[in-house]
């Protein structure tokens, strides 16, 4: 009869391992699945909605309202944008698991980068009408990074101060430049974190702070962040006074 070996964990062990791990498995799909199916909804109602229009103004019944239609596609742009940043981050987060995130290095204008996103998350925003992004940010500072993994991250450092701040209000961004790197600084007056939190999120993947689970997402953005940050040579920082306080999230590159 064979002994085993004293370094073997015992097979209660190994059967309660693999269920959390099933476990974790049947939550992330189910939650990607809920993301993913979300906007679905409002995306088939719009389109049910254009095809009436549509329909009634050929019969001459009604004249083709453009303004409406104009705010109709918009909120199918929107829709289509929050499935995308899902599916790439998921992407993102899959190719830095296997070491195959790859940069592409130029001299990028930050500043412009950083207009882009906020004039995108302002369109965005604009019919809830809720938020006021409000930014400082010099004319032009270049730093040599990878455009679209840059892009990447201030929106989701942008989204996030939107989304974690249901009640809207001001969120203030500011890029500067100090010795030898640049700065990108967005502060919130949301949700805000619990001091035990600050260092757990951002560090693994689909791990939120506990109040974040009642909004939309599954977790991966800010980790995402972190990791492109780090592979330029940088780093993202969250600070937070605690729940109800708001939280300040920065993105440091080299220059």
């Amino acid at each position: 009869m064979q002994s085993r070996s004293a370094a073997s964990p015992p097979e209660s062990d190994l059967a309660e391992a693999v269920r959390r791990v099933e476990e974790e498995k049947e939550e992330f799909l189910s939650i990607v699945a809920h993301e993913l199916k979300t906007p679905l909804t409002p995306l088939k109602s719009v389109a049910q909605l254009l095809r009436l229009r549509l329909a009634r103004a050929r019969r001459g019944e009604r004249e083709l309202d453009l303004d409406s239609l104009e705010t109709n596609l918009a909120t199918i742009e929107r829709q289509v944008d929050r499935m995308d940043r899902l599916v790439t981050d998921l992407l993102e987060v899959s190719r830095i698991g296997r070491d195959r995130l790859e940069l592409i290095l130029e001299r990028v204008d930050i500043a412009s980068l950083v207009r882009d996103v906020v004039q995108r998350w302002t369109e965005a925003t604009a019919e809830e009408g809720r938020h006021r992004l409000e930014l400082e940010a010099p004319p032009s500072l270049e730093v040599t990074a990878d455009r679209q993994r840059v892009d990447q991250i201030l929106v989701n450092l942008v989204g996030n101060a939107v989304k974690y701040s249901p009640h809207g209000g001001a969120v203030h961004l500011r890029l500067e430049e100090r010795p030898g790197e640049v700065v990108f600084t967005v502060r919130d007056g949301g949700i805000g974190l619990a001091e035990d939190e600050i260092a757990l999120v951002g560090r693994e993947p689909f791990v939120r702070g506990r109040r974040a689970h009642g909004f939309a997402g599954v977790g991966v953005g800010l980790y995402l962040s972190r990791l492109v940050a780090e592979r330029h040579g940088g780093r993202v920082e969250i600070e937070s006074e605690g729940e109800d306080k708001g939280t300040t999230a920065r993105l440091i590159l080299p220059r």
